[in-house]
C-alpha cells in the first residue's frame, strides 16, 4: 500500500489519458489571436500611413464583425462550441485536496492527510500511522462496486474510487463525507458528466472512470 502524488493525468475507463487541457476549446483561442493579429496589423499601417480616418472606422467595424461571428461560430448553438469534456474532471483524481492511496493491488482511493473534511467524524484525517482506521476487518482486497460499501468505509479515513460509478452516487458519498470535489461536487451542487447541475444532489447519468 502507499500514498501518491493526486494531481496530474488521469486514465478513463476506456484506458485513454487524460490531461489537464481536455475539454479546452483550442479553436476559440486560435480565433482570438487571429482576430487580435488583425487588428494590430492594420491599426499599426494606418497610424504609420497617418490614415485616422481608417482607425475610426476599421475598429469599431472589425471588432462588431469578430465578436459577430464569435458568437456565431462558438456560441451554443455554433458549429465550434462544442469540445471533448471527460468526467470527473483530469484536473485531480481524487477530491479536493486529498491524496491518492492503493489499499491493496486492487483497491485504489484517496485519504486526508491535512484534515480538510468539514467533519472529521463523517470523514478523518490519516492518522500518524499512515494508514486508515480499519479496524478488526483490516484493508479491503476485492474490488469495491458498490456505492454502501464504498460510504462505510468512511469512517475509516479511506475514499474508494468506484470505476463507472454515477454522478448521482458519487456526489452523495462526497456529501456523506464532507468533502468536495472540484468540477463534481462544490458542497451544494452536484455536476453530471452531460454538463448539468443538480442542486442539493446527485444527477443519475455520466460515469466516474479511473
Amino acid at each position: 500500500m502507499g500514498i501518491a502524488n493526486s494531481t496530474g493525468a488521469i486514465k478513463s475507463s476506456s484506458g485513454e489519458t487524460q490531461t489537464i487541457w481536455g475539454g479546452f476549446n483550442m479553436k476559440i483561442f486560435i480565433y482570438v489571436i487571429v482576430a487580435l493579429v488583425i487588428e494590430f496589423i492594420v491599426i499599426m499601417y494606418a497610424v504609420k500611413a497617418k490614415q485616422y480616418i481608417i482607425i475610426a472606422i476599421f475598429a469599431p467595424l472589425s471588432l462588431y464583425i469578430f465578436i459577430t461571428y464569435g458568437i456565431l461560430w462558438f456560441g451554443p448553438n455554433g458549429p465550434y462550441s462544442k469540445t471533448t469534456v471527460q468526467w470527473p474532471p483530469s484536473i485531480n483524481t481524487c477530491p479536493d485536496f486529498l491524496t491518492a492511496y492503493t489499499a491493496s493491488p486492487k483497491v485504489k482511493g484517496c485519504v486526508d492527510t491535512i484534515g480538510v473534511s468539514r467533519d472529521p467524524s463523517a470523514f478523518p484525517k490519516l492518522s500518524s500511522s499512515g494508514i486508515p482506521n480499519w479496524g478488526t476487518k483490516g484493508a479491503p482486497t476485492a474490488v469495491i462496486g458498490d456505492t454502501t460499501v464504498a460510504k462505510d468505509l468512511n469512517s475509516t479515513g479511506f475514499f474508494p474510487i468506484i470505476l463507472n460509478e454515477t454522478a448521482s452516487d458519487l456526489c452523495a458519498r462526497l456529501q456523506s463525507a464532507q468533502l468536495t470535489w472540484e468540477g463534481i461536487w462544490d458542497g451544494e451542487n452536484c455536476y453530471g458528466g452531460d454538463g448539468s447541475v443538480t442542486s442539493g444532489g446527485g444527477k443519475s447519468g455520466g460515469s466516474c472512470g479511473t
